[in-house]
């Protein structure tokens, strides 16, 4: 949580979440849990929030 006084607040929210999808790419970071694997996208939900996250904390 960042705090910058009284005023304004502002609320971002990302989600991860695993599909029930066997990986079969072979990749190294590909799932290890056989049938769910994380192939939507929403770990770029996760990296633009702590990316705006970062940018409110250097502004501050």
């Amino acid at each position: 949580m960042l705090r910058n006084g009284d005023g304004p607040v502002v609320m971002l929210r990302a989600d991860m979440d695993a599909l029930p999808v066997t990986e079969a790419t072979g990749l190294p970071y590909a799932s290890k849990i056989e049938g769910v694997s994380h192939v939507c996208g929403h770990d770029l939900h996760v990296a633009w929030l702590m990316g705006a996250s970062r940018l409110f904390s250097e502004l501050n």
